[in-house]
């Protein structure tokens, strides 16, 4: 492989002792744009009351979650209506909370269970009332109408009467057996078709959107949690909102999102003060999506701040396809705004896979994997998450000793072919050349492993 390019983004001017520690950190400001709002309809009154900017740490995490509320709206083709969703906490995205919201049968089979006793029951009862012939208890067991004869004999024995009962009691236990191994059969199936509906659920594209986006802020809070330089926000940006607004004759600049953040940032900063802009969203060469990065390239330029973003399987397309499908692409990797950008892949695994190996679900027993499962059954997430925390662990006062590495990441272990292997944390492995490709690319690439459950950013740089 050719050299490797070790490219810092340069956070400020630091002093070093002499033992190659930083003395001085810079005060770093996380602003986060995504969808955290979910597809709410702009109709519901919770649409418009939510502020534009918001601060959160770890102390405020759970309550600006409950008081966003945010909700889906999800069509599957197994119901007839759309299925909608709001989640209050970061445990409303667990099946063990979910699956309560989710439309249950309205005759579910185990509450027929205890019809054939309550037909013994009643019989027993009857049994102790007034005297009747033998032929009046059979019709009356066996649910048959009522059956007029005269009155007993009175010589009538008891013991023919035991016969009858003993022979219809055992007529109706049987059923009863029957009935109960039909019922089991059919609530093992009532649950293979809940936990089926519950799959598309979480792994419908627009749910493991919204999880991944609160999970991803939820890493980066908690990874900051110790260090009292550094301040996150967030601003509720949908992508169709963002692109009508980068499309209307005002443009991006003259929109509710733009004007907020220069209000509220854009005021004469300390020195040691620097933006970190987090875009929760992915982009290609396309026009569109390079038209959405322009727009916030201007934002960040005028916060002299860093963007952060991901880019996905599109662009590396079109590097495969030729240089013509890349010249939108390289064009503004030549333009000035592209000095503040920095495209990061592949996705982060967001969190364990549900089942009794990983992460059980104790309300029923449910098992997020299929039997030969895809890596598209597991929730990833931006991997301007991971750039950010490194960029945040790069300025503390000690540096770590291997400020590249990023340890603890979801990662779980399985068997395939009778052999054990260990799931990354990253969504692809990348070969040397790959690499070298992705870095002329302008990108930033992280590097997973197969060993370990950690990843390494080695070039975090601008295009």
């Amino acid at each position: 492989m050719a050299q490797r390019l070790n490219l810092s983004v340069e956070l400020g001017k630091k002093h070093h002792g002499g033992d190659g520690s930083s003395t001085d950190s810079q005060r770093l400001k996380f602003i986060l744009l995504g969808c955290f709002s979910g597809n709410r309809d702009s109709s519901d009154p919770q649409h418009n009351a939510l502020p534009s900017i918001r601060k959160v740490d770890l102390d405020n995490f759970d309550e600006l979650l409950s008081e966003m509320q945010p909700c889906l709206k999800i069509h599957l083709s197994e119901l007839a209506d759309p299925l909608q969703l709001r989640f209050s906490s970061l445990d409303d995205f667990h099946p063990d909370q979910l699956h309560n919201k989710l439309p249950q049968s309205q005759d579910s089979p185990s509450d027929e269970l205890n019809q054939p006793q309550q037909t013994v029951t009643k019989a027993g009862s009857a049994a102790n009332g007034a005297q009747e012939s033998d032929q009046q208890t059979l019709s009356r067991l066996l649910g048959d109408g009522a059956v007029t004869t005269p009155s007993s004999n009175a010589g009538e024995s008891k013991a023919n009467r035991s016969v009858v009962e003993s022979v219809v009691g055992h007529l109706i236990n049987g059923s009863l057996k029957q009935q109960t191994a039909e019922s089991s059969e059919q609530d093992a199936d009532h649950s293979e078709s809940h936990g089926s509906l519950l799959k598309k659920v979480i792994h419908h594209s627009e749910f493991q959107t919204l999880e991944s986006n609160w999970r991803g802020l939820d890493w980066l809070v908690r990874s900051l949690e110790s260090d009292e330089l550094n301040e996150v926000y967030i601003v509720d940006l949908p992508r169709n909102e963002w692109q009508r607004t980068t499309q209307s004759e005002l443009g991006f600049k003259q929109s509710d999102y733009y004007q907020p953040l220069l209000e509220r940032f854009s005021e004469k900063q300390p020195s040691e003060q620097k933006f970190i802009l987090i875009c929760d969203h992915y982009f290609n060469s396309s026009i569109e999506d390079l038209d959405l990065l322009k727009s916030l390239s201007t934002l960040g330029t005028v916060l002299d701040a860093q963007l952060l973003a991901a880019t996905a399987g599109p662009l590396l397309s079109s590097a495969e396809s030729g240089p013509e499908a890349l010249e939108p692409w390289k064009a503004f990797q030549q333009s000035g705004l592209a000095t503040h950008v920095s495209l990061v892949l592949p996705r982060i695994l967001m969190r364990l896979p549900y089942g009794e190996q990983y992460d059980p679900v104790e309300s029923f027993q449910f098992e997020e994997l299929d039997a030969e499962w895809c890596s598209d059954q597991l929730l990833w997430g931006n991997p301007a998450f991971a750039l950010a925390i490194q960029l945040a662990a790069d300025n503390q006062s000690e540096r770590q000793q291997d400020p590249a590495a990023l340890a603890d990441c979801p990662s779980f272990a399985y068997r395939k072919a009778h052999e054990s292997h260990l799931q990354p944390c990253t969504e692809s492995l990348f070969t040397d050349k790959q690499l070298e490709a992705l870095v002329e690319l302008g990108l930033v690439p992280i590097v997973g492993s197969r060993r370990s459950n950690q990843v390494r950013i080695p070039w975090y740089r601008r295009l």
